[in-house]
């Protein structure tokens, strides 16, 4: 009785492993494209998307882009992407840069001006992607923007309302403020910021001013108690020093005409507790003292010796 040993079917295990292999690598790559597929429609949903020959020619755009613009498909297709552009901006060097850059498969990412239909200018946030295919060889260029119109509106007021503040501030119109109702969000709130700094300078100059007129004309107002900080402060200081100072020169006075008043005629200011200009202002009265009393003097004494 002759026995035999099965034999394996090698190459039917091998061609199942290959065609596991093959449907495991389909399923991937099926996966991957569905992927790619929902990342391209959630972009189309979400912003403007066009798409250029290497030479800026429009091939087509989304109802996003078109939108945003203003046009329809049929109005830019087949035209250059020069007409977004303002007609300084299309003739200029830069603008030749800008293509040259993309053709040499440089990504080109900004804030950028565009001009939609009937001259309308539109701000957007965008990016140029240079394209290649399978072969690796540059085939067009897709752009993806975001229309960031409104808040670069809000930006250009807020920086118009900052540049007249500065004018007016050095013109010396320390009254002037922005008007915040102008701009929108964190711009409004900028406006808003601004005006309580030039309240924070100009509460303590206009009091600084305010007594330094009063000083001028005589009127002596009283000391500062307000809290001031840092520079302010020092500021504070000094204008209350000034007040003490001619404070003092006050009641000096007052002492030299009632001592005089007295008959106190050797009685002088003391000059040494008034620095400065002031020290030297009482030192004149007391020369002027004794330019009257010295002539009293000596007549009191011609008058004793008469009288005796």
């Amino acid at each position: 009785m002759s026995s035999s040993t099965p034999t394996r079917n090698t190459n039917s295990s091998a061609s199942g492993t290959r065609s596991k292999q093959s449907a495991n690598s389909g399923a991937a790559t099926s996966s991957t494209n569905t992927d790619h597929l929902g990342q391209i429609e959630a972009i189309n949903r979400s912003m403007g998307v066009i798409e250029f020959e290497l030479d800026g020619t429009i091939i087509t755009a989304n109802d996003n882009f078109l939108g945003l613009l203003g046009y329809t498909l049929e109005e830019i297709q087949g035209k250059h992407h020069g007409m977004f552009v303002d007609e300084a901006f299309r003739a200029s060097p830069e603008y030749k840069q800008f293509w040259e850059a993309l053709n040499r498969g440089e990504y080109q990412a900004a804030e950028y001006k565009r001009i939609g239909k009937g001259g309308k200018e539109v701000w957007i946030q965008a990016s140029y992607n240079p394209i290649y295919d399978t072969d690796g060889n540059l085939v067009k260029v897709v752009k993806f923007a975001a229309d960031v119109t409104n808040q670069k509106v809000a930006q250009i007021t807020a920086l118009a309302e900052v540049n007249r503040l500065v004018d007016s501030i050095q013109n010396g119109k320390l009254d002037d403020r922005a008007d915040p109702e102008k701009a929108e969000g964190d711009f409004k709130k900028l406006l808003q910021g601004i005006n309580e700094l030039i309240d924070a300078f100009v509460g303590p100059i206009g009091v600084t001013a305010d007594y330094v007129d009063r000083i001028s004309k005589g009127d002596i107002p009283e000391k500062i108690t307000d809290e001031y900080k840092g520079d302010f402060n020092e500021i504070k200081n000094n204008l209350n020093q000034c007040i003490d100072v001619m404070n003092g020169l006050l009641e000096e006075t007052n002492n030299l005409v009632q001592a005089t008043r007295d008959g106190k005629l050797q009685t002088r200011g003391n000059a040494e507790q008034f620095g400065g200009g002031w020290g030297e202002l009482v030192g004149g009265v007391n020369t002027l003292i004794d330019a009257f009393v010295g002539p009293i003097n000596v007549t009191a004494e011609y008058v004793d010796r008469i009288s005796k």
